[in-house]
């Protein structure tokens, strides 16, 4: 009891830390995207995300040197990459996924206010759970499915400003493009599904059933992971440096308006890649969605004294409906059937 009691503690906590990564990593990344109008931006947004994929890398290695010394980090290589390059090559496809959301994340943060970038990236909850119940054919439940829509009104209305003004001239000026940020925060959408749910089963999955491996007692550890996902994430990143950004980086140079508010983004980045890797090892991709919604009331309050946030009663609705929605999507009750309004795990009772 104790020691299911100390995991539940766990992953409490760990659910906890990634809601408030995502919360900074969307304000400061902002915050460093922001340009005065006629100012053009000279940083390189791949360039950035190779810095956190390194960090990420060099990381996780640190982490394994500590725990097992260099003979365990040599070990560990020659187990997971040298003997199952096969397992090795499969992380590949959620990294350069994630490359690739976090590139479009990064363009949709610096082309949207935070309020409507956080709206729209919340529909990967929907992407998250579509992709999650083919993959592992889970069955959610009518209940389930409600707290998922009740998430994404909850988080709409938190974020809901009455009388907002519509991008303006100046706006544009100011080297924002709603259009592209609306586009890439939707493919973001998309992505993050995709990359997550795959991500999971990589977490997830232990012992190696490979031929080469006749007693299947070889477990890579989730620093083992992590590391192949960084080595592919800073292969993507270093072809779209050499590529998308290829010619503002002889121009400007590759680390050009690296001012602090970047290198903390960058930080906050590489954080929140290892913390998604543990979230997804002890819970799974759709109650990760839940917890980076439950940033964005975070983020609102955090507003209220960086950027002068004025609480409305339909934020104070949308965020009760955002805790009551993960409380529901956790509880071990069915509050439908209670209340009479299905029978069993989600069939709708005749009227």
């Amino acid at each position: 009891m104790d020691q299911k009691k100390n995991s539940n503690l766990f992953r409490a906590q760990l659910l906890f830390l990634l809601a408030v990564q995502n919360t900074s990593v969307i304000l400061v990344t902002h915050y460093a995207s922001h340009k005065e109008p006629g100012q053009e931006s000279t940083y390189s947004v791949s360039t950035a995300i190779f810095c956190v994929e390194l960090l990420k890398c060099l990381i996780c290695v640190a982490v394994i040197v500590y725990q097992k010394g260099i003979n365990g980090f040599i070990k560990e290589i020659e187990e997971s990459v040298i003997k199952r390059p096969h397992s090795f090559l499969a992380l590949s496809i959620p990294s350069f996924l994630y490359v690739i959301q976090n590139n479009l994340n990064m363009v949709a943060i610096g082309n949207l206010p935070p309020a409507i970038y956080t709206v729209v990236y919340q529909l990967k909850v929907f992407s998250a759970a579509i992709i999650n119940v083919i993959f592992f054919k889970r069955v959610l439940g009518m209940q389930k499915w409600l707290a998922i829509g009740s998430l994404f009104i909850g988080v709409v209305l938190a974020q809901w400003k009455h009388g907002e003004p519509e991008p303006t001239d100046d706006e544009d000026a100011a080297g924002q493009s709603y259009s592209l940020g609306l586009f890439c925060a939707l493919c973001a959408t998309v992505t993050s599904g995709v990359a997550g749910t795959f991500m999971e089963w990589a977490m997830k999955t232990t012992k190696s059933n490979t031929a080469t491996d006749v007693l299947h007692t070889w477990e890579p550890t989730m620093w083992t992971k992590n590391i192949a996902l960084a080595f592919f994430g800073v292969v993507g990143s270093t072809v779209a440096m050499l590529t998308k950004d290829r010619k503002k980086i002889l121009e400007y140079g590759a680390f050009n308006d690296f001012k602090t508010s970047l290198l903390v983004a960058i930080l906050l980045q590489a954080a929140g890649g290892l913390l998604v890797g543990a979230v997804l090892k002890y819970a799974d991709n759709i109650i990760k969605g839940f917890v980076t919604s439950v940033g964005v009331i975070f983020a609102s309050l955090a507003s209220v004294y960086l950027f002068n946030f004025i609480i409305t009663s339909t934020f104070v609705v949308g965020a009760i409906i955002v805790f009551a929605s993960l409380h529901v999507y956790n509880s071990k009750r069915n509050y439908l059937a209670e209340f009479g309004m299905v029978k069993g795990d989600g069939i709708v009772s005749p009227k």
